[in-house]
């Protein structure tokens, strides 16, 4: 009986045993290829490199900023924003680059319809990236996770993201990224359903209306914009451009970008009234060749609009 209980015992150690050698080597295999692939990875290992550069202005925010930038146009200027990116991030993202005493004197901000909008169901889904931008104690808070559970999604991607792992082999993100830029060449004039792919994407960006303004949004934009005052930043607004689709799209569900600015000009008239704003929201909006999708710009409309800017850009240089 002992001697049957001694071999039930071996056989379970190394079964558990080798269930923890499998997934280890299913996290390192996560770790170093697939985290590679990603492009808040390549615009992160981008964005290191340019330490030894004169960097003046950086543009931080969702995929709207990060597909709409192209630094090429916009001398000294970095695209640090990434897909998904919610003003609470951009907070966090901000006073780490203060703290590493960042050369750029402008910050760009987007003020786009959804961005105080919490349509984003898992924003700090990549731990491994955002325990670098704050500590285990604020990761945890803010994703409402206790400190183990944070620790081991950050320290251990594949546990916390494992699923993403077979979409990006099957899919692998080929978006390719210069200076943060993510290039984009699809063509959204190709697309005989415009008006449906815009009702769709505005649903989607506001799934809780009538609210827009979300409060905790909201925190993070003000506690952002006092950090970087704080820090005698130049201030940017930017409204990015949208494609008419998709303006059609938002006023169907209730979203009117005058009721919007109306509310939000409150906010900037008193927590940023030194702030330049560059209102680009409608300027393209009946070129949808110049878009990828119903709110992204392509690679024509990214250098049509980053020349643009570029240009109302010197006006605070």
């Amino acid at each position: 009986m002992k001697k049957e209980k001694r071999r039930f015992m071996r056989t379970t150690l190394i079964f558990i045993l080798f269930v923890i050698v499998l997934l280890a080597l299913f996290n390192a295999a996560y770790s170093w290829y697939v985290i590679p692939q990603k492009n808040i990875f390549k615009s992160e290992v981008q964005f290191a490199a340019t330490s030894e550069q004169n960097i003046s202005i950086l543009f931080f925010g969702d995929s709207h900023v990060a597909r709409s930038v192209n630094p090429e146009f916009i001398p000294g200027s970095f695209n640090y924003a990434v897909p998904s990116e919610i003003y609470e991030q951009t907070f966090f993202k901000v006073r780490n680059v203060l703290e590493e005493g960042t050369t750029a004197s402008i910050f760009v901000f987007p003020i786009d319809l959804h961005d105080f909008s919490m349509y984003r169901s898992a924003p700090y889904v990549d731990a491994w990236y955002w325990k670098t931008k704050m500590s285990y104690a604020e990761l945890a808070r803010v994703s409402n996770n206790s400190l183990l559970g944070v620790a081991v999604k950050a320290n251990f991607p594949f546990f916390g993201n494992g699923l993403e792992a077979w979409q990006l082999l099957a899919n692998p993100e080929r978006t390719p990224v210069l200076q943060g830029w993510q290039a984009n060449d699809a063509d959204f004039s190709q697309k005989s359903n415009r008006d449906a792919i815009g009702l769709a994407r505005a649903q989607k960006h506001f799934p809780a209306y009538p609210e827009i303004f979300n409060e905790r949004l909201v925190k993070g934009f003000i506690s952002t914009l006092e950090l970087a005052k704080a820090h005698n930043k130049t201030i940017v607004f930017v409204a990015y451009p949208v494609s008419a689709e998709y303006l059609a799209g938002a006023q169907e569900v209730g979203i009117t970008p005058e009721a919007f600015y109306a509310t939000l000009n409150t906010l900037l008239e008193r927590f940023a009234p030194d702030a330049y704003i560059f209102d680009y929201l409608t300027t393209y909006a009946n070129q949808s060749v110049l878009f990828s999708d119903s709110d992204h710009l392509n690679v024509r409309g990214a250098s049509t609009f980053s020349l643009d800017l570029n240009e109302d850009l010197e006006t605070v240089r």
